[in-house]
């Protein structure tokens, strides 16, 4: 599941600021990865299930951009 926020200000007609942010939450391991079969991720860190590669549970990603039209 993802959610994604923003707000943007208006500087002027020309200019605009944009503050954004993305939440990743995974329910399956090896989202991306070709090693090994993706399981729950509940199960590894519960200690059911094995994972040959480190497990994300969740993630965050902001940005701030700046668009100017010339």
């Amino acid at each position: 599941s993802v959610a994604e926020g923003y707000y943007i200000w208006d500087v002027n007609p020309n200019m605009f600021i944009k503050l954004a942010g993305l939440f990743y939450d995974y329910e399956y391991t090896g989202s991306g990865s070709p090693v090994g079969k993706p399981v729950k991720v509940d199960d590894v860190l519960n200690g059911t299930a094995y994972s040959m590669l480190p497990v994300v549970d969740t993630a965050w990603d902001a940005n701030v951009s700046l668009t100017i039209n010339f």
